[in-house]
């Protein structure tokens, strides 16, 4: 029944809609042009809908989210302009995705004008959907909405729900167009409003070049640290696209690309050359080689770590202390954090100062089961997780008070207090590379003013992987 007529890849800079830049927007000016163009070739495909997939709506760490009311507005006034738009939501193919995803492990999270105080959040179009509707509009207006935004769940997840959105197109009657909207690298300068780091010009080059070629996998499979400092908002948007070409091999015609403001943007068109087998399976066997091959480098801490989390989710129990566990882990009693990350995001972090238990090793499996189900900023690890895990075991000397002089962000954690209010980060932290930012950063997590009389203190820490 449902037709997709077009797959693009499109950045969304506020600024190079006019009554946002005010003049201004011609120092993107490929990138204007090239949204014209492609608006011009979308309004000619004709669509009875469009899909977006979006960085910058309802963001959830557990799921992917979708915009569920009849009818949906949006406007640019927090870039200082009264622009607005409304749009009709496509009920039928929110429905239908709906249906589908509760029969799979993918969690979808439908959003409209009742739950969205909920979750306090705004029912209204973001500026990753807004800014390529605003340029489509201006050849056809026509069309029903589909808008998602991407979440914390894993690549493979969203390549699978992106499986999941062309099977239920399939079932919709219309004529689709799906766009991924992203913009690339944003330390791509010294100038940018978020500094600058060598990874943003790697994962710029290697993205463009891989959607060139249509190297899916390459694409799927980049380096979670060259993601994670390149500061990009695309490449979820451009997996979950690349759900919808499961069956097809592709070459992309890279339209223009430019970064003048040191955020990379990218437009693309994706052109099918022809049909193929699913890859998910595929896909699937090299998720579990890398992680066959992660958990074989894995020190002993670590891996009593990952078997405490599998044994409780799986059985809801404690493991018992193992036979060939290192002395110094039954001997000494000392705190321990236990990280958990996916694909370089944080999934749970759970930690003790001083000890709570008898010996290291019992320290280690009980932080390892309170961050996989006890930490308040996330929902509880689920099954389906488990084999996406990466894991970190800190444990910590004993703290000891400092001045501001005597930190070391790469080497030592810190600690801030006054009566009332205490917060703790760990050394070697991304993204905290000055005494001034990892102050700052944890002055912030305690709610403490840096105008306020606190305390410091130091300590190292042994970090195992």
């Amino acid at each position: 029944m449902g037709r997709i007529l077009g797959h693009y890849i499109l950045p969304h800079p506020p600024i190079i809609v006019p009554e946002v830049g005010m003049g201004n927007q011609h120092v993107a000016f490929r990138t204007s042009s090239s949204m014209k163009m492609i608006a011009k070739e979308i309004s000619a495909l004709n669509p009875d809908n469009i899909v977006v997939i979006s960085p910058h709506g309802p963001n959830f760490i557990d799921g992917i989210s979708i915009m569920d009311s009849y009818f949906i507005q949006g406007d640019f006034e927090e870039f200082g302009s009264e622009l607005s738009m409304e749009k009709e939501i496509n009920k039928k193919l929110v429905k239908e995705l709906k249906y589908r995803c509760e029969e799979t492990i993918i969690p979808l999270i439908s959003i409209d004008h009742s739950n969205a105080e909920l979750y306090n959040i705004e029912y209204k179009l973001d500026h990753g959907t807004m800014v390529p509707l605003y340029f489509i509009d201006k050849f056809m207006e026509n069309y029903k909405l589909t808008s998602i935004t991407y979440g914390g769940i894993s690549k493979l997840h969203h390549y699978k729900f992106g499986m999941i959105l062309k099977e239920s197109l399939s079932n919709i009657p219309g004529d689709f167009v799906i766009i991924s909207s992203g913009d690339l690298s944003h330390k791509l300068i010294e100038d940018s409003p978020y500094g600058y780091d060598s990874s943003g010009e790697k994962f710029d080059r290697d993205l463009i070049d891989n959607l060139a070629a249509g190297n899916w996998e390459d694409i799927i499979f980049m380096n979670d640290d060259l993601v994670t400092n390149a500061c990009q908002c695309a490449l979820k948007s451009i997996i979950l696209l690349l759900g919808t070409l499961d069956e097809f091999d592709f070459k992309s015609d890279i339209i223009s690309y430019e970064h003048p403001f040191g955020v990379g943007y990218c437009i693309s068109r994706i052109n099918i050359i022809n049909n193929c087998e699913s890859k998910y399976t595929k896909l699937e066997r090299s998720f579990e080689r890398r992680f066959l091959s992660m958990t074989k480098k894995e020190s002993f801490q670590v891996n009593l770590a990952r078997e405490a989390i599998n044994n409780f989710i799986k059985y809801e129990n404690y493991i018992d202390i193992p036979s060939n566990t290192p002395k110094e882990l039954l001997w000494n009693k000392k705190g321990v954090f236990v990280s958990l990350k996916i694909e370089g995001n944080l999934r749970g972090c759970i930690g003790t100062l001083t000890p709570t238990c008898d010996t290291t090793c019992e320290e280690i499996i009980r932080n390892a089961i309170e961050a996989c189900s006890h930490d308040p900023r996330f929902t509880p690890v689920y099954e389906e997780e488990l084999s996406l895990l990466t894991i970190s075991v800190d444990i910590l000397d004993n703290p000891e008070i400092c001045s501001k002089e005597d930190l070391d962000p790469q080497k030592y954690g810190i600690i801030v207090s006054t009566e009332s209010k205490k917060a703790v980060l760990l050394p070697n932290l991304q993204g905290i590379n000055t005494v001034e930012e990892q102050l700052s950063t944890v002055l912030k997590k305690a709610g403490i003013s840096p105008n306020e009389e606190y305390s410091i203190e130091r300590f190292e820490v042994k970090r195992y992987l």
